[in-house]
């Protein structure tokens, strides 16, 4: 459930919609596998390391404070 919560949150933050997906697909490719990865990243950080600051500080994603 956090995954697929924290695709859903960033794809809307950085707006990955379906109207894009329909215009131009392999940018939303690219974009989506972007944050798919950064999601992949956190989720296994806070399972194997408990690291709460890794959502604010990903390096897949560039989303950093």
């Amino acid at each position: 459930q956090m995954f697929h919560r924290l695709i859903e949150e960033m794809a809307r933050k950085q707006g990955v919609t379906e109207q894009l997906k329909i215009e131009r697909p392999m940018e939303w490719i690219g974009l989506m596998n972007n944050i798919w990865a950064c999601a992949r990243e956190i989720v296994s950080n806070e399972i194997i390391y408990g690291l709460g600051w890794i959502r604010k500080n990903c390096s897949v994603c560039g989303n950093s404070e």
